[in-house]
């Protein structure tokens, strides 16, 4: 929700380096609030909730100065990211990679894969968006990452320059420097010496994409590491803290620009395939019912002629496709009671172009907007206030700044935090 803030640093350190930053990555924790409406959906205690600099971005009053692409965490408006369930723009240049995606901008392949792992609800169906109303638990599981985000992102092959996550990949703690982290955060020794630190979902993408990146959060930490796979593959970790005065939030990386790629938007042709060869295993049926979801033990990959058959599409992002809700409606609806199954005509052109049905999310045309006095109050018996959770113990405890060492950070990176 620091937008403002964000922008403000990036343009200093291109100030002081002389570079031009050309793209900015963020994992998680976003918060695309656009107004009032939006912070019911929000998963944290209600004394947290504000709308951030994001809807002076969202009414074109602001523009991002630099194409932005973000996953999400588990502190977000998740009305509008579930609207967006295969990626789209929440706001000119600023582009969600969906619950989990893979897209390619400058010579870049980057994937990535929203919320925190859950072992409660990992193995679920998407459910929260055709429930009849939001409940505490549905606004909680809807950003626990589900299997089969993971297993797809598994079926791809070749390089992958960045993967994007918001929790960090179990045990790649181990490939850092452990004693500066439990310094810093003592509370995590328990989960590292039990290996439960992080997503095993992500440790089995680590080892299965060995990406040249891996960049994260949730932990309110700078942490580095260095992942060696074998004596010609590593993965360079990164972890950055919150963004708060004297936290190490950002930081600046260079890459080398591969020539003659483009600067567009476009997605990718292999995950193209992969979503329109998997996207029957989660066929609808169970959608507002919390049921454990299935999947086959072997999968055949994608064939190169189906990669090929996407590669022939129109694959570009095109930011013609944002568009605002109309003013002074809250959105169009499947459920009129439940803020979670909120529409947008960018799923349905995704789908409509890998001639897919709406399985998990619904469509915006066939969705009427609703003005608000048409929907339950807050008092409604439906509706359950949060209360603190494990899941939001970073809104809870504050821990001194850390200043760590720039040298310690060895993964041939510019290091300029701000």
């Amino acid at each position: 929700g620091s937008l403002d803030e964000i922008y403000a640093s990036v343009a200093e350190v291109e100030r002081r380096r002389g570079v031009h930053v050309e793209l900015l990555l963020i994992c998680g924790d976003f918060q695309s609030v656009r107004d009032e409406n939006d912070l019911s959906c929000l998963a944290t205690p209600p004394k947290y909730r504000r709308i951030g600099g994001f809807r002076d971005y969202y009414q074109g009053r602001k523009r991002a100065p630099v194409l932005t692409i973000f996953i999400g965490g588990n502190h977000e408006a998740s009305n509008v990211l579930a609207s967006l369930h295969y990626g789209g723009w929440v706001a000119p240049n600023i582009y969600y990679l969906g619950a989990a995606g893979v897209v390619n901008v400058k010579g870049l392949r980057i994937a990535g894969i929203s919320g925190i792992y859950n072992p409660r609800h990992v193995n679920l169906v998407h459910w929260e968006a055709g429930a009849q109303y939001m409940t505490e638990n549905s606004l909680r599981s809807i950003y626990h990452v589900r299997e089969i985000e993971a297993y797809r992102l598994a079926q791809l092959t070749g390089p992958l320059d960045i993967m994007l996550s918001h929790d960090w990949p179990r045990g790649v703690h181990a490939y850092g420097d452990v004693t500066s982290l439990l310094k810093y955060k003592p509370f995590l020794r328990d989960d590292i010496q039990s290996n439960q630190l992080g997503s095993p979902l992500s440790e089995t993408l680590l080892w299965q994409l060995r990406p040249s990146y891996w960049f994260a959060a949730h932990l309110h930490c700078k942490f580095a590491a260095l992942v060696q796979h074998d004596e010609q593959h590593s993965t360079r970790f990164l972890a950055l803290d919150k963004c708060l005065p004297k936290r190490d939030f950002l930081q600046l990386v260079t890459i080398p620009k591969r020539p003659g790629c483009s600067d567009e938007l476009t997605y990718d042709p292999e995950w193209l395939a992969i979503l329109t060869k998997t996207h029957s295993l989660e066929d609808g049926s169970n959608r507002g019912h919390s049921v454990r979801l299935s999947l086959p033990s072997r999968f055949e990959l994608v064939s190169q002629d189906e990669v090929a058959f996407q590669v022939s599409k129109n694959r570009l992002i095109s930011p013609e496709f944002f568009q605002q809700k109309q003013q002074g409606k809250l959105s169009r609806r499947a459920r009129p009671n439940n803020p979670l199954s909120e529409t947008n005509p960018q799923t349905d052109r995704f789908l409509t172009m890998l001639g897919l049905k709406n399985n998990v999310t619904f469509s915006f045309s066939d969705n009427a907007l609703i003005t608000p006095a048409s929907v339950i109050g807050d008092d409604d018996p439906a509706m359950i206030l949060l209360d603190d959770d494990d899941d939001d113990d970073e809104y809870i405890i504050e821990f001194p700044h850390h200043t760590k060492d720039d040298a310690e950070i060895d993964i041939d990176v510019d290091d300029d935090s701000v």
